[in-house]
């Protein structure tokens, strides 16, 4: 389950990110091969993922555990990530209520 974990939080990031996993250059041109495979051999190694582009600094945190190299550092069920998603999504519910 926790692979399952992080291949969801794989997803997010890229979605928050501009379209590009981890490690890649940012920006619209093309992606060498070389740059693919020098950010999955960065990944591989256990280098700690960059905040996505896109994303807050408590969304980056949550997927930041959902991705961590470690499996045993990841949520340990769908239903842990799932509450700290629920959390985040009521926190930008209230602040959009203020704004």
């Amino acid at each position: 389950e926790r692979s399952d974990i992080y291949s969801l939080g794989m997803i997010l990031y890229h979605i928050v990110n501009g379209g590009k996993d981890p490690f890649l250059p940012q920006g619209p041109h093309l992606v060498r091969y070389r740059e693919k495979e020098t950010a999955l051999r960065r990944r591989m190694s256990g280098e700690a993922l960059p905040a996505p582009t896109d994303a807050s600094g408590e969304f980056t945190r949550i997927l930041w555990r959902a991705c961590a190299y470690d499996p045993k550092k990841r949520y340990p069920s769908a239903s842990e990530l799932m509450k700290d998603l629920k959390k985040l999504m009521k926190l930008v519910k209230q602040l959009m209520r203020i704004i």
